[in-house]
């Protein structure tokens, strides 16, 4: 698993818990004061008093159904929350945002991680996709699928490989002011897509 430094879609300065996120974590005086805390440890990482939380999608959701029950909640979190996904799982969908702001009325912002843990895409202030990391990854669109070619170096070649799901795929300007490409309305692909697919690669 690659160890990548964390990046914020927005500035901040206070206080961010990572709940297993494979970031490297080392602080410094002048910018946000980061902690690393295992997703299970609610006390510890609940007494830090992040304003930001970086957490695995299912980690988050399960954060605000208890949050909606009353059975929890981060009383400092008040600036984002960072959802992390990954491209063999589940996409982050509109209802997964919508009770994501419904539980904390904060901005929600996705992270897209490949196979190995390595950050392919992130999403930024204006919540129009998400920037692919051009030094990570290229993304191809094939018959409505998305591929991927990770350019980082991996023990197994990543090549044009299917990832199952679709997407957008944008290469114009973005309001933030980058000019990368942004993926968007990522979502798992329909049978039929999947069905046309059986050999890995294009």
């Amino acid at each position: 698993m690659r160890i990548q430094p964390l990046e914020l879609p927005i500035p901040f300065e206070g206080r961010v818990a990572v709940l297993e996120g494979a970031f490297q974590v080392e602080s410094s005086k002048k910018g946000p004061q980061i902690r690393e805390f295992s997703a299970s440890d609610f006390p510890a990482w609940t007494k830090f008093g992040p304003g930001i939380l970086v957490a695995p999608l299912d980690a988050a959701l399960w954060l605000a159904d208890q949050k909606l029950r009353g059975l929890a909640d981060v009383k400092t979190l008040e600036t984002a929350i960072i959802v992390t996904t990954r491209i063999d799982d589940t996409p982050l969908a509109e209802h997964h945002r919508e009770l994501l702001w419904c539980a904390f009325e904060v901005p929600v912002f996705e992270q897209l991680k490949s196979w190995d843990g390595t950050v392919v895409a992130r999403e930024c202030e204006v919540h129009d996709g998400l920037h692919v990391v051009d030094r990570e990854a290229v993304f191809h669109l094939y018959e409505d699928e998305l591929l991927v070619t990770q350019l980082a170096t991996m023990s197994i070649p990543v090549v044009r490989t299917r990832t199952g799901w679709t997407a957008e795929l944008l290469a114009d300007h973005c309001e933030c002011g980058k000019e990368t490409p942004r993926l968007r309305n990522l979502a798992h692909a329909k049978p039929k897509v999947m069905a046309a697919a059986a050999g890995g690669r294009y």
